[in-house]
């Protein structure tokens, strides 16, 4: 209830309202323009060198409440990376908790012929600098945070969409890919 707190902060997607609602396109988090300028000021890790400029970071998602990946919706992402990556462009790739490991497969072998980084999940996590360093991103739709946080860097963001959609999502509109 919203007697809970003082104050909420909601994203758009979420319908609470109420006199201590602030609501917000995106969800709140940790990458103010402050953070960023500080995570660019350092050099981007060393794993990213072998990879080609123009960077475009590619935020994997999965499945959830409103989007699903069929094995045609995996096929289709992985394909398209291998798009950008025959255009000459570097991919910098990191999967979410919730990305299938048919996905990531699939990824895998579509792009594993061009100069890439996929994060295998050791080491440090990329995501900082990939959003301090990246020159375009490519988002999976099942998630408002993935899409709101590389909004702060004022970067191109191009979003995928896997089957399904919520009209709960994205100010009321369904994205489709």
């Amino acid at each position: 209830p919203l007697t809970t707190a003082d104050f909420f902060w909601m994203p758009e997607h979420d319908r609470k309202r109420g006199p201590n609602v602030l609501t917000t396109v995106a969800s709140p988090h940790g990458f103010s323009p402050e953070r960023l300028a500080t995570l660019r000021a350092l050099p981007p890790p060393l794993a990213f060198a072998a990879v080609p400029r123009p960077w475009v970071a590619v935020l994997i998602g999965g499945d959830g409440s409103s989007y699903a990946f069929k094995p045609e919706d995996m096929t289709r992402f992985a394909a398209s990376l291998r798009s950008v990556a025959e255009s000459g462009a570097g991919l910098l790739m990191t999967p979410s908790r919730r990305t299938p490991v048919a996905l990531l497969s699939a990824i895998d072998r579509l792009t594993v012929d061009f100069p890439r980084f996929l994060w295998d999940g050791t080491g440090d996590n990329p995501y900082p600098a990939m959003l301090a360093h990246a020159d375009h991103f490519i988002v999976t739709a099942d998630s408002v945070n993935m899409c709101g946080e590389p909004a702060v860097t004022g970067r191109p963001i191009h979003v995928f969409a896997p089957s399904g959609g919520s009209a709960n999502l994205y100010g009321g509109e369904t994205i489709r890919g």
